[in-house]
């Protein structure tokens, strides 16, 4: 719980950030999700776009060692669009949170600091996957379809840690 809270607390201070405002203003497609901070709701992918670029301008989000990444950052706005989008309860997408943050926890243990260590931002690259499933166990989708979209993330996992400092690192999370 305390890394949502630590997410929410982050993510409202950076609302007006200017990287933040810039993304929010790419991802405004409307939706019934909630946007950090702000009064308008977005769709789903939208509003995990901006929430987690909100949550990571800062720097300041929660960091897990094993694999070296910020997985809440990621896993928690995915969730928590998806979670809206069906109007799951509270316990469903405290539960979702927590398969999509372990997954990237156990995939950041398996990898170990090597990957890292050799160029790669494991934010995005692991918690890309962890989000996917997290978002999977919020939406209920059957083992199959979960598979396909872990799949899909992993395809599209990217992370090069050349953004680091510069206001892709955010955006790219």
């Amino acid at each position: 719980i305390r890394c949502i809270v630590d997410a929410s607390g982050v993510g409202l201070a950076a609302v007006d950030r200017p990287v933040v405002a810039a993304v929010r203003q790419l991802a405004s497609t409307p939706g019934p999700c909630t946007l950090l901070g702000r009064q308008e709701r977005l769709s789903p992918a939208a509003a995990a776009l901006a929430n987690a670029a909100a949550i990571h301008a800062l720097d300041f989000d929660d960091t897990c060692y094993a694999g070296t990444l910020h997985g809440t950052v990621v896993v928690w706005p995915a969730v928590l669009a998806a979670a809206e989008s069906i109007d799951a309860s509270g316990a469903e997408a405290l539960a979702a949170f927590i398969a999509g943050v372990e997954t990237a926890y156990a995939l950041g243990s398996d990898l170990g600091n090597s990957i890292y260590d050799r160029g790669w931002w494991t934010t995005p690259l692991l918690s890309a996957i962890a989000a996917a499933a997290g978002a999977a166990r919020a939406l209920r989708l059957s083992a199959p379809a979960t598979r396909h979209a872990i799949g899909l993330a992993a395809a599209q996992a990217f992370g090069a840690r050349s953004v680091m400092g510069s206001s892709a690192k955010p955006f790219q999370a």
